[in-house]
C-alpha cells in the first residue's frame, strides 16, 4: 500500500471508534466497520485459544497448582512475564469481572476475557471499546467450569 492511500485509509477509519462521530458514516468508515469487527474477533478467538492451551501445558506440568496460582502460571507461562506481575492481573481481573453481579470464584474464562479485552485495548489506543462482544468470543473457546 502506498504511502497516501494509507494515509486516507487511515483517516477514515479514525472516526470508527469514536463515539462523537457524526452519524452520518462513508462507505469506508462501514467497510473499516466490518474490518475492525473481524479483526477484533479473530484476535478474541486466537487470545483465547491461546490461553487455553497454555493452561492445558501448565496443569499438566504442575498438577498441584489451583486456583489463582494456576492461572498467574497460566499467564506467566503465555507472556513470559514473572508470577508476581501475573498475580497482578490476576487480581485485577477477579476485581473486573467476578464481583459482578455476586461475587463467585473467579475463573479460567474470567481471567481470559480480562486479558484479552484489556491487552486489545492497550494495543489498539484510538479504540474507546471493543464493537464486538469479546467475552462472548472467549466464553465459546474457554469452559466456565476451569
Amino acid at each position: 500500500m502506498t504511502s497516501n492511500l494509507k494515509q486516507s485509509w487511515s483517516a477514515a477509519c479514525a472516526g470508527i471508534h469514536d463515539p462523537q462521530a457524526a452519524p452520518q458514516r462513508s462507505l469506508a468508515k462501514v467497510i473499516c466497520g466490518g474490518v475492525t469487527r473481524w479483526r477484533e474477533r479473530r484476535y478474541a478467538r486466537r487470545g483465547a485459544a491461546r490461553i487455553l492451551d497454555a493452561f492445558h501445558a501448565v496443569r499438566a506440568r504442575r498438577p498441584g497448582l489451583t486456583g489463582e496460582e494456576l492461572y498467574a502460571a497460566t499467564l506467566s507461562h503465555l507472556s513470559g512475564l514473572d508470577e508476581a506481575q501475573t498475580r497482578a492481573q490476576v487480581r485485577r481481573a477477579d476485581s473486573a469481572c467476578s464481583a459482578w453481579p455476586a461475587r463467585r470464584a473467579l475463573r479460567l474464562r474470567d481471567v481470559a476475557e480480562y486479558v484479552v479485552v484489556s491487552d486489545y485495548l492497550a494495543r489498539e489506543p484510538r479504540a474507546h471499546g471493543t464493537l464486538i462482544d469479546m467475552a462472548a468470543i472467549v466464553g465459546a473457546i474457554v469452559p466456565g467450569d476451569l
